[in-house]
């Protein structure tokens, strides 16, 4: 169902504070009805599968359902698919029709032990979870996590790919879930910001604050990320036995304090881009939107999970959301050797983009090369360095890393 922009401005200028604990409680409505179809079904299966494109906010979402879950008196154990992905080999990898690696393909996880994984949790027998090191691109079965379900145990997989044929077509018992940002954004019948751009805006603002990535590197990707969720993805969201509508009518004008940021990165992209024009329509869709400071976010909102500062009662981000891919150079989208060194700075010094005094210093970040003076100093109030983002595992117990706002 559309929002109407004309309802988002009015109550944000009377008081945004207000509408954004609304748009909260709506969200949190959608949980308790996921979690009771979950429940209903739990004697079927006690297997969850979690399914939707990226920029979602599926891992928001799976501990959101853990937490209701375990409210209601069962207990819950989330686990990402991607610590499932198998060690990379470049000989044997699928590819794009350009011939590159294809880390949106499913075929890049390991399809039997995930099966094998759902049968013995479904028979209450032990599990290893497997651990993936992305940093190495291997996965490293020694720093496993056991996993046994009891009788009133639920595991909740979540991954891009927990409905395809290979996961949840083995085992159609299992409770099926698919989010995604569904609602576009009208004024009267005229469209203003897409439910796609709010899932572009969500990964390229947390792609740069959490994984070093710049936002032109993430523009330049949004293409084969899109074609890989057409492929991969919604072909399959007929499966799930819940949907979920992750968009937020609150995000878009938070959003618009990165705009500047985002609209210096969108002046980078070559014109012969299939979204070029796409995306300068969504930077300039920013300016019907009266701004939400984002310190007003609340620290469990779903969106903190892209722009940081939830801390232990908000929503870490996670390390991916598809097969990992090497640093890529943002112009030619291929690895090299200057754009992972930028990145491992990124990680440790760059600050939050809504931090930045001015579009100059996001112009000066994402133009910076070896053959450039030396990358731009962090302004003085972000001068400490960025906690790094830990592996997410298997659990909502495992330690997340403080995030600041």
């Amino acid at each position: 169902m559309p929002y109407q922009l004309s309802e988002i401005n009015e109550k944000i200028r009377r008081d945004p504070a207000a509408f954004l604990a609304e748009c909260d409680a709506h969200y949190q409505e959608r949980i308790h009805a996921a979690v009771d179809k979950i429940l209903a079904r739990m004697k079927e299966s006690p297997i969850v599968l979690l399914s939707g494109p990226s920029g979602s906010g599926k891992t928001t979402t799976a501990m959101k359902v853990e937490r209701e879950l375990e409210r209601r008196g069962v207990n819950a154990h989330t686990v990402s698919m991607d610590n499932y992905f198998k060690t990379l080999n470049r000989r044997t990898a699928p590819r794009t029709p350009e011939g590159d690696i294809d880390y949106e393909s499913p075929k890049l996880l390991d399809m039997e032990l995930l099966d094998e994984t759902f049968d013995r949790l479904s028979r209450g027998e032990e599990v290893i979870v497997p651990h993936f090191e992305f940093a190495r691109q291997m996965r490293n079965d020694s720093r496993g996590t056991p996993l046994r379900l009891g009788k009133d145990e639920i595991a909740i997989f979540e991954g891009i790919h927990a409905l395809n044929d290979d996961i949840a077509g083995r085992h159609p018992e299992a409770t099926g879930m698919y989010i995604s940002a569904r609602s576009n954004i009208l004024e009267g019948e005229q469209l203003r910001f897409k439910g796609t751009w709010m899932r572009i805006s969500r990964r390229a603002v947390r792609d740069y604050n959490f994984r070093g990535t710049d936002l032109l590197e993430t523009l330049l990707m949004w293409y084969n990320v899109r074609r890989g969720e057409k492929k991969y993805i919604s072909p399959y969201k007929g499966r799930a036995h819940v949907i979920i509508d992750s968009s937020l009518r609150y995000e878009v004008p938070v959003f618009a304090h990165y705009a500047d940021a985002l609209r210096a990165a969108v002046e980078q992209v070559p014109p012969d881009n299939e979204r070029w024009q796409e995306y300068h329509d969504l930077v300039d869709a920013f300016r019907y939107f009266e701004p939400v400071d984002p310190a007003l976010v609340a620290p469990d909102s779903l969106l903190r999970e892209f722009i940081g500062g939830g801390g232990a009662a908000g929503s870490a981000p996670r390390p991916r959301t598809s097969a990992p891919r090497p640093t890529a150079c943002p112009t030619s989208g291929r690895s090299s050797p200057w754009s992972a060194a930028r990145a491992a700075w990124a990680r440790a010094w760059s600050p939050p983009l809504w931090r930045w005094p001015c579009a100059a210093w996001a112009r000066r970040w994402a133009s910076w090369t070896p053959t450039s003076p030396a990358p731009p100093s962090p302004p003085p109030s972000a001068s400490t360095p960025r906690p790094r983002a830990a592996s997410w595992v298997s659990t909502r117990r495992r330690p997340k890393p403080a995030l600041r706002s």
